[in-house]
């Protein structure tokens, strides 16, 4: 489930002076895909548990922090990513 803390290991980050900053580029996140028509909570309202949400989290963040110099490449990662989720069903609002 996307957390600050998967978000802080998959960056290989220990101290907690950006949890702040995460916790909100994850809300970011899960509010792009809502408006892209992505379902990211369950019928009974909850956050859903899935892998490919999770990793639409992960790459948003690290796009948004530019890790590695990379953010480019994790934009294009994601916005591939909910571009596939959108156009399947399982995925869709």
């Amino acid at each position: 489930m996307y957390s600050v803390a998967m978000i802080k290991d998959s960056m290989r980050i220990t101290h907690n002076k950006l949890d702040g900053q995460i916790g909100r580029d994850i809300n970011s996140c899960l509010s792009a895909l809502t408006m892209a028509g992505i379902a990211v909570k369950d019928a009974t309202g909850a956050f859903k548990d899935d892998p490919l949400i999770d990793k639409a989290v992960e790459l948003y963040c690290k796009a948004s922090a530019d890790y590695q110099g990379q953010g480019g490449r994790y934009t294009d990662a994601y916005e591939s990513l909910r571009n596939a989720m959108q156009g399947c069903g399982d995925y869709r609002s």
